[in-house]
């Protein structure tokens, strides 16, 4: 028989989830057509909800031995499956929240469809996992474009499993750093495609951290010799909360001023960061910006899909 105060206790528990699911500036999510109360609640509760079970046990506990149902009340409810619920709902908590509210809209497969465009930016949902995770070197700091997020700024030579990459010709990292292979490089030196400099990346594998790094010739890491102006005002980044701090273009709608892309190359980087400081593989990054003529290479000698590309929007005569 489950008593008033598991009751109560299961109740209160739930409360945060709910308050923080009626503050939109609280979580924020990308997918602006997904942003409804009950998405938010159903992203943010199963985590709060564990979280708030475990600390109100642990202070309950510290209390007084009068209160030892209101600390069992979690056991009374979910039985012996109750050390279960708590991972599990905040881990489901955080896929959705993650997973899916970073997924772009639909109209802007839409928009790719049915205009031409001058740039694009190149943004895969699916990423390999960033240096970070195989030794590699980074100095985080912010500055004035990073909205307040954390950046990753890579020291020295990349550190990669490639195998991690899967026989793919293009892909990003979580940090967004640009990878191709041997035979992806041949195509765009073959091309004569500008804006970019190259360096092979150095092989490690997480299972054998201790063996001894080797360069691996067969994948390469781009990196951009140029930096865009700033966006125009046109395009409305906004901010979240949770989970960390997460800043995003809304509805992925990117503007420039025309000007702003006279010294544009095939391959530049936006000035601004966009990503979250605890959300991977979105870590705070600039976005690659290319120009049409390489994604039209991108895509017919590469064969990377549409839905790796967001079109960029240019205005005339804006000055920053």
């Amino acid at each position: 028989m489950i008593s008033l105060y598991a009751i109560l206790f299961f109740l209160f528990s739930l409360l945060p989830g709910v308050f923080t699911a009626f503050r939109k500036n609280y979580v924020y999510i990308p997918n602006q057509q997904m942003n409804t109360f009950v998405f938010r609640f159903f992203c943010v509760t199963p985590a709060l909800f564990a979280l708030t079970i475990m600390i109100s046990v642990f202070i309950v506990s510290f209390i007084e031995v009068k209160y030892a149902e209101i600390i069992t009340a979690p056991w009374n409810i979910f039985g012996r499956y109750f050390l279960l619920i708590v991972p599990i709902t905040f881990g489901l908590g955080f896929y959705l929240l993650v997973r899916l509210s970073f997924t772009k809209t639909d109209h802007a497969e839409q928009r790719f469809a049915e205009n031409d465009f001058e740039f694009y930016v190149y943004l895969p949902q699916t990423r390999i996992p960033s240096g970070h995770a195989y030794g590699s070197k980074y100095r985080y700091s912010r500055n004035e474009f990073s909205n307040n997020l954390l950046v990753g700024e890579q020291i020295g030579t990349l550190i990669l499993d490639t195998d991690k990459i899967q026989k793919s010709d293009a892909a990003l990292t979580g940090y967004g750093e640009f990878i191709v292979s041997r035979a992806a490089l041949d195509i765009l030196n073959e091309e004569k495609l500008t804006g970019f400099q190259f360096q092979p990346v150095i092989y490690g594998n997480e299972k054998l951290p201790f063996q001894k790094q080797k360069y691996f010739n067969e994948y390469f890491q781009l990196s951009a010799l140029h930096v865009l102006p700033e966006m125009s005002d046109e395009t409305e980044i906004i901010k979240g909360h949770v989970p960390g701090l997460v800043v995003v273009p809304k509805d992925y709608l990117i503007y420039y001023p025309r000007e702003a892309m006279t010294d544009a190359l095939d391959f530049n980087l936006s000035k601004e960061y966009f990503g979250s400081n605890s959300a991977p593989p979105h870590n705070p990054q600039r976005y690659w910006i290319i120009s049409k003529r390489a994604l039209d290479i991108l895509q017919n000698r590469l064969y990377l899909p549409n839905q790796n590309f967001i079109p960029v929007y240019l205005i005339e005569n804006e000055t920053k």
